[in-house]
């Protein structure tokens, strides 16, 4: 599934928005359900890939939850439902089949701006059909890792945080025409990511405290690029300074080939030690928080002693 370009027509993404609206905002770890419940008149509020704490007190409507107006197209919330290969665009393909896309009175929020949500909001607002392809690449982007040429230019330019942005240069790849010069750096900046995971992996850079491996970075890599290049690994961490914050760790978390059965990193209670923590099942980060000053082989450390609790609990559960 490399090269997509011949498949789609992005043709007018930023007129069709203008008419369709998504609303961005400031990226974070989660919502509480009070910064959504505000007076839309009955109107539904239609919120992408940003797990909202307290959502799984509401029904589960088409395979996603919904709590009075506010409906969470998102594969987040630790529920068993989620804890598989599914993303937030596969979720947004099932609900507009069944359920067709939000109204113009509705509203679809997104707080990033990576493959997953961004296509989540343009199939919500009907922007993008509900097609299976989309689904398939959103496995890739949040599980898999694979090279695909649509997929590594969104996430590429996820850190820009400007919905026109993306959009604007998602057409002009879609239409052949050279990318601008920022999203072209940010995407040969993925592509030097992918080549530092390998030599990562082959050079010793990754230590282990049990089945944790571990890897201090001078730039962050995307954990789904390492899970293949070590299989060893029940869990694989890496460091690497934050972005915003002197002198603090980013730190991404993302579950391993070797993991035991039924392990779920958002029951570990990862964010007991590290309060910025957080992800779903398989993979997690404190990038949208302060990151932690936690030495790395204390955190390592920290999250083998979970690991272990885990695997005694089972242990003792089969006796």
């Amino acid at each position: 599934m490399k090269n997509t370009k011949t498949k789609f027509n992005f043709s007018g993404l930023l007129l069709k928005l203008k008419e369709k609206p998504i609303e961005l905002y400031e990226e974070r770890q989660h919502f509480v359900l009070k910064d959504l419940e505000l007076d839309r008149s009955g109107k539904k509020v239609f919120v992408c890939d940003t797990y909202i704490k307290g959502i799984e007190a509401g029904i589960v409507e088409c395979n996603v939850l919904r709590l009075s107006n506010i409906i969470s197209i998102d594969h987040h919330a630790p529920l068993a439902m989620f804890a598989r290969k599914i993303s937030s665009v596969n979720l947004a393909i099932g609900w507009v089949n069944e359920m067709g896309i939000a109204s113009d009175n509705d509203t679809v929020i997104i707080t990033h701006t990576d493959y997953d949500s961004l296509i989540t909001g343009l199939i919500m607002r009907g922007i993008v059909p509900p097609r299976k392809i989309f689904g398939d690449m959103a496995i890739i982007a949040d599980h898999t890792g694979e090279e695909n040429e649509m997929v590594d230019l969104l996430q590429s330019m996820s850190s820009a945080h400007d919905l026109e942005f993306s959009l604007r240069n998602l057409e002009l790849w879609s239409s052949g025409k050279p990318i601008e010069k920022e999203a072209f750096e940010m995407l040969e900046g993925l592509k030097d990511e992918r080549r530092r995971a390998e030599e990562a992996a082959k050079n010793g850079s990754f230590k282990n405290v049990g089945s944790v491996y571990y890897a201090k970075l001078d730039k962050k890599i995307e954990s789904a690029f390492l899970t293949a290049l070590i299989p060893e690994a029940a869990i694989i961490l890496t460091f690497s300074p934050h972005r915003k914050y002197s002198g603090f760790w980013e730190v991404k978390t993302r579950l391993g080939k070797a993991a035991p059965e039924g392990l779920r990193l958002n029951e570990l209670g990862i964010d007991g030690f590290d309060q910025f923590w957080g992800g779903r099942w398989n993979a997690g980060s404190n990038r949208r928080g302060q990151g932690t000053k936690i030495p790395i082989e204390e955190y390592a450390g920290l999250l083998n002693e979970k690991l272990e609790k885990h695997a005694k609990i089972n242990r003792e559960e089969k006796i």
